[in-house]
């Protein structure tokens, strides 16, 4: 049975320099870091409840909803290049991984 988030010490996460999003099993933000936040564009309070695909070019989201149900569905990780819109727009690359 998942945690309830503020049951959750985010510590690690939010001390990471390296931008780390946490996703609810469907998909949907729970939590960004602040260098998720820097990088996005999107504050943690604009990404919650937001499902991950919605910062994606349509051609890039069978690709990477399939890698994400692979790491839920089969406790496989994943490690992929995809591209993003952030808030202002631009389309950036990112490297994600899916754990």
């Amino acid at each position: 049975m998942p945690f309830p988030l503020q049951d959750v010490d985010l510590w690690l996460v939010d001390s990471l320099l390296v931008p780390v999003s946490l996703h609810d099993l469907d998909g949907r933000f729970v939590h960004a870091n602040a260098a998720a936040e820097r990088a996005s564009g999107y504050t943690n309070a604009q990404l919650r409840g937001r499902h991950f695909t919605d910062l994606l070019r349509p051609e890039a989201r069978e690709n990477v909803e399939t890698q994400f149900r692979r790491a839920v569905e089969h406790g496989e990780p994943a490690d992929f290049v995809t591209v993003f819109v952030d808030a202002g727009g631009h389309l950036r690359g990112t490297r994600a991984q899916h754990l």
